[in-house]
């Protein structure tokens, strides 16, 4: 699936290297770009993008007043602030008004790409049943420094993109084998990632025996 992105920027320069980076991303492209407040209103009414990226200083008014007026119109489009305006209060009104993020001129492109991937994942999550653990990588409170007693970042990194490699899946043991490490570690971490939403599971059935759980990307 692709999402819709609509570019709120008066800058013509700054808004072809915004979407060049946005567009890095398989899952995003840019439907639109304006340079003011009345445009970009009009685009995003007859667009109707899944996400917005608004600069605040534009000729005719602020990307921060365009944002207020949308949330009147109960337009629910995601938004995202990409702005050289780093005073407490635009952060605040902004953070009022249901933004995404906010990012402040000049941003790094793994910055910005980095919202982007939660963007998908939120999306993504809206769609399962939540789990605590999934609630709170959909609020992107779960960090690799606040893991869970018992994994490791190193490690789950390893899991991760072994299973990326191989779309079929992988069992506990396979992976135990593959990476050298302990069956039950591996099950651990394959359990955590499931729980997470980041894995789905199927199961596989044997001669004899009960059936044994494999594991692939969601």
């Amino acid at each position: 699936m692709q999402y819709k992105v609509i570019l709120i920027e008066d800058d013509y320069l700054v808004a072809k290297v915004n979407r060049e980076t946005i567009e890095k991303h398989p899952s995003f492209h840019v439907i639109g770009h304006a340079d003011g407040f009345q445009t970009g209103l009009k685009l995003i009414r007859s667009l109707e993008p899944d996400l917005i990226v608004i600069d605040t200083y534009l000729p005719d008014g602020t990307g921060l007043d365009l944002l207020k007026t949308i949330r009147q119109e109960n337009i629910s489009t995601d938004a995202i602030m990409l702005t050289a305006a780093s005073d407490l209060d635009s952060v605040q009104q902004a953070l009022r008004d249901g933004i995404l993020d906010y990012l402040i001129k000049p941003v790094q492109d793994s910055r910005l790409l980095q919202t982007l991937e939660r963007f998908v994942e939120r999306h993504r999550l809206s769609v399962q049943k939540l789990t605590q653990a999934k609630l709170d990588r959909m609020l992107g409170l779960r960090q690799e420094g606040h893991l869970p007693k018992g994994i490791h970042a190193h490690t789950l990194r390893e899991i991760k993109g072994l299973l990326e490699a191989i779309p079929e899946g992988l069992t506990a043991d396979e992976v135990s084998e593959r990476l050298s490490i302990n069956r039950v570690t591996a099950w651990r971490y394959l359990e955590y990632l499931l729980e997470l939403g980041e894995l789905g599971v199927g199961l596989q059935y044997g001669a004899v025996g009960r059936p044994t759980k494999r594991y692939r990307r969601a």
